[in-house]
């Protein structure tokens, strides 16, 4: 191993050599600098990365590298690939500086999903001072986020109408950014993305290999060679800008041992952690409770940055007692089926309980010391701890088997909760990105039955709607995870083997337990309607769901919680809306870690515009207690389900804030074919009012409160609040029927309660 640390725990290298350490697989120090087991999972985000771009051609100092001997036969992995596995030579831990590495790196070669764009021609005076720090303008485009950031802030995001203009320049149908990548994936694939904030921009990496990259030699290249790196949409410069040449000379400084500026060459710190390595499986006593030198070092290194605890600390001490961990890990969260459901360490917390359930525990939540307990728990004969028996029991698949027994877990689970359109298009699963609203303690009852009744399948599918019932009700209820999730644990302790899930006993647990919200009855979600209402009066959530605290005259209503948070889902519509919308975004596949925006909107179907009406006068043609009501009451009704409905973006956007009845197309009662109908395959007002998810037989009502924005006479406000109500307790029946929730409310023991 060449040593890097020869007098003193202090070295240098050039950028370059730095750089070819990591890439260049014929350099005799490739891969000497590698990730130990204990790491964080890159968390920079895209300002970050523009702008220590931004300070290293500027020259600025980006900070040493932390690195610490590493013997072979330890457990290690490169920065650029996604399997951990034993050293074949001596080396160094990059204990700290991964994401600056993970970043240099990403200026000479993209990544799979995201490419470092800069600016020839940037312009970097903005109004706000604060913005104005930066020399170079770097462009980072990544998967989530194809068209880059905005070019004043890169911390915000760009609004839909730049991003659509950028749509329509590609040239075929790609309507949504998901569907969109900023590296080419093949000769045959379509285009890629560019920088939208950009005036002359070019890939950092290619200018980089115009320049001679990482192994020179550096030669300056010429304007008509740069300006070949220009996307075609962006307009021609007639004559080099005056930028590019302040750029090649940062470049030169970067790459050349001795640039022509007589600077030195860029070089980067290293320190040398002198501890030796900790090796694994100590089985001292005291190990159990004592953290590894490398664990605290990167608590005490990171205190002020983005410190390594909780989850990623868990993973992290996984992975220091088991080689393998990473690679079982990855292959949960690419898999195919399972792989949205969790990050890494959400598959291993989930695993975790998973395992401890089976050693007869309940923990939800482990801490980092009881973590590292379990997994320095030796038995007496010296070999490795029941925990870490079970983790492997669970991940690494068995002999006759291709998968790990917890993706087998993972895969029924989905089989039993996710919406299948091929079955049947009134399908009662749950899209995925619904599914991810739940907090994943909340699913391990779930997965813990399935665990238990794993090699019965039938037993599996039969019980396909008692698991929809228990995920459903938690979606809408959204209680304390950790709470709740504990009760339907002591259900669960109470099976046998070989028998249905328990959702109507867990309902009554939690009842009984922590007085869960009560389910109404079918045709129960709101009160009947009251006498003002045909005045044209908005009621209050009271008036609605009955009272929510009991008064002298009344009772408190045991059904307004859940009423009340029905009313305020809207999330829901995806359920409601799920033959359509998997239609609309065929290939839309949300993951919990993405950021990106989704190609819907939530689309109030009264526009806000029309109810708030800022800046203009609301029109009521009415004084008193109607007024009063629509400005207390209205955002109750404007910000329901049943004011909601999920609409393509790009549709949304061209809809504006006009009528609602235009929206729906209630104005004709013809074909139509007009591109938005051409291309959402609505060809009727019918189709549109249903694909809303809006009763055919309140089409009426809703025509009935349509008109212009602020005017609100007292028939237009009575369909409104009409219109809203039915459309809420149509959906929650519609819910109610699906999944049978009639056994819930019957299992509660409580007599229907009269809707006066």
């Amino acid at each position: 191993m060449p040593d890097l640390f020869t007098r003193h725990d202090v070295a240098s290298v050039a950028i370059t050599d730095y750089v070819a350490w990591f890439l260049d697989e014929d350099n005799p120090r490739y891969n000497l600098a590698q990730l130990p087991p204990i790491q964080r999972n890159s968390v920079w985000n895209i300002a970050q990365v523009e702008r220590l771009w931004d300070s290293l051609l500027r020259g600025f100092p980006i900070g040493s590298m932390l690195l610490a001997h590493r013997v072979h036969g330890q457990a290690a992995r490169s920065l650029t690939s996604s399997q951990q596995m034993q050293a074949e030579t001596d080396g160094y831990f990059l204990l700290d500086g991964q994401q600056r590495t993970r970043t240099l790196l990403l200026g000479f070669q993209p990544t799979e999903s995201s490419r470092l764009w800069i600016d020839l021609s940037p312009q970097l005076t903005f109004n706000d001072s604060e913005y104005n720090d930066r020399k170079f303008l770097l462009r980072l485009l990544t998967g989530h986020q194809p068209w880059g950031m905005r070019r004043q802030n890169p911390e915000d995001k760009l609004p839909e109408n730049l991003k659509h203009e950028a749509r329509q320049k590609l040239g075929d149908s790609r309507r949504y950014d998901y569907l969109i990548n900023p590296i080419a994936q093949g000769n045959d694939a379509p285009d890629p993305s560019w920088p939208v904030e950009a005036r002359t921009p070019v890939p950092l990496d290619a200018l980089l290999q115009l320049c001679g990259g990482w192994r020179g030699p550096f030669t300056r290249p010429s304007w008509q060679q740069v300006q070949q790196l220009v996307p075609a949409c962006k307009p021609v410069l007639e004559s080099e800008p005056p930028h590019l040449a302040m750029l090649l000379g940062a470049l030169e400084n970067l790459l050349v041992e001795m640039p022509s500026s007589g600077r030195p060459q860029r070089s980067i710190p290293l320190l040398l952690h002198p501890e030796p390595a900790a090796t694994p499986a100590d089985s001292a006593p005291e190990a159990e409770q004592t953290p590894d030198s490398v664990e605290v070092l990167f608590r005490r290194v990171n205190a002020g940055g983005t410190v390594l605890a909780g989850e990623e600390m868990a993973y992290s001490l996984l992975k220091s007692s088991w080689d393998q961990a990473y690679e079982l890990v990855s292959q949960v969260i690419t898999h195919r089926k399972v792989g949205y459901l969790f990050p890494p360490t959400g598959v291993v917390m989930a695993a975790a309980r998973l395992a401890r359930r089976q050693q007869g525990y309940q923990d939800l939540n482990p801490s980092v010391p009881q973590f590292r307990r379990w997994l320095g728990q030796s038995t007496s004969s010296g070999t490795e701890s029941s925990f870490l028996q079970a983790m492997k029991s669970l991940l690494v698949p068995a002999t006759d088997q291709s998968e790990g027994r917890f993706t087998r877990i993972l895969e029924e689970f989905c089989k039993l909760a996710l919406y299948d359109p091929e079955a049947a298009s009134t399908d009662p699963g749950l899209p995925r990105k619904l599914l991810l609203d739940l907090n994943p303690v909340l699913l391990h009852p779930a997965l813990s039955w399935i665990d238990d009744n794993l090699t019965n399948p039938d037993l599996l599918q039969a019980n396909r709607l008692p698991v929809l019932r228990y995920l459903f009700y938690l979606l809408i209820v959204h209680p304390d995870a950790q709470k709740y999730a504990r009760l339907a644990g002591e259900v669960l302790a109470q099976q046998q083997p070989d028998t249905d899930f328990p959702d109507q006993a867990i309902y009554r647990h939690w009842v009984q337990k922590v007085r869960a919200p009560l389910l109404p009855a079918h045709a129960h979600l709101i009160h009947a309607m009251p006498h003002h209402a045909s005045n044209g009066w908005l009621s209050n959530e009271d008036e609605l769901f009955g009272p929510y605290e009991s008064t002298e005259e009344r009772p408190a209503d045991p059904f307004h919680a859940f009423r009340s948070k029905f009313w305020h889902h809207r999330h829901l519509l995806l359920w409601f809306q799920r033959a359509h919308l998997d239609r609309w975004f065929v290939g839309y596949d949300p993951m919990r870690q993405d950021t990106a925006d989704t190609p819907y909107d939530y689309d109030h179907i009264v526009p806000y515009s029309h109810v708030v009406s800022q800046g203009r006068t609301i029109y009521l043609e009415e004084e008193g207690n109607g007024r009063d009501r629509f400005n207390w009451y209205r955002r109750f009704y404007l910000d329901s389900l049943g004011n909601f409905r999920i609409w393509p973006a790009w549709a949304n956007r061209s809809d504006g804030n006009t009528c609602h009845t235009q929206k729906l197309r209630l104005h004709t009662t013809e074909a139509l074919n007009c591109d938005t109908s051409l291309e959402l395959k609505l060809n009727s007002s019918t189709d549109y009012v249903s694909a809303s998810a809006i009763p055919v037989s309140d089409t009426g009502l809703w025509q009935q409160a349509g008109g212009g924005p602020g005017h609100w006479p007292p028939a237009r406000r009575a369909a409104w609040v009409q219109a809203v109500e039915s459309r809420a307790s149509h959906l929650y029946d519609e819910l109610f029927t699906a999944v049978n929730f009639n056994t819930w409310y019957e299992a509660a023991s409580l007599p229907v309660q009269e809707q006066e």
